[in-house]
């Protein structure tokens, strides 16, 4: 979604020149509670539960990796088991900030086996990145931010499959804005270009 957005909105920003478009940043349960009090049009962020008055459509759907500081034991294995981040202290967002991936994470573990020692938490994923690269634990993370890191981070791939939905975008259902239908429309449009570039890319090297 990073790759895209500023285009989304240099697209949106030339085809409206009249329409204001403000950008607000907000955790995932406060930015639903804001589009059903109509204070705000549309949100992306990590919405995967189905809601009743909200229209949802998924954008980037990513896998799971771990990030682990670069002198750590598990940073010798080229692929990570689930079950060996058994009681590493983990580095994880508050659930509030968004319950539905916070879950999916969740589960993950508790699938694998255990339930995770979550020792930290960070607000963002930048920010667990921060805190693998200082040392104090491990992180899941989607694959998508692998770029995110320093010398001192490493990204492997875990042996299991894990999907989440990264980013989605949702509005509500009964909003039929011109201006709100069109960035939709060129989110799709953004989306689709981006798919093609990517298709043409190599696969991400860990490391």
């Amino acid at each position: 979604m990073l790759t895209i957005l500023p285009d989304v909105i240099r697209t949106f920003r030339a085809d409206f020149e009249s329409t204001a478009l403000t950008i607000t940043e907000l955790d995932t349960a406060a930015a639903v509670d804001a589009l059903r009090a109509r204070q705000i049009d549309i949100v992306f962020g990590r919405i995967g539960s189905p809601l009743l008055d909200i229209s949802i459509e998924p954008i980037v759907s990513d896998q799971l990796i771990v990030a682990v500081p670069l002198e750590h034991k598990l940073a010798q294995r080229q692929k990570i088991d689930l079950v060996d981040l058994a009681g590493q202290p983990m580095i994880l967002f508050p659930r509030r900030i968004s319950p539905f991936y916070y879950d999916s994470i969740i589960a993950a573990c508790f699938g694998a086996g255990f339930s995770p020692h979550i020792l930290h938490e960070a607000a963002s994923i930048v920010s667990q990145i921060a805190f693998v690269t200082c040392g104090l634990g491990i992180a899941l993370v989607p694959n998508s931010i692998s770029s995110l890191g320093s010398g001192k981070v490493v990204f492997r791939p875990l042996v299991q499959d894990v999907d989440v939905v990264t980013i989605g975008m949702a509005w509500n259902s009964d909003n039929h804005n011109p201006a709100l239908v069109a960035l939709i429309q060129i989110v799709r449009q953004h989306i689709e270009l981006e798919k093609g570039l990517r298709s043409a890319r190599p696969a991400p090297l860990f490391g």
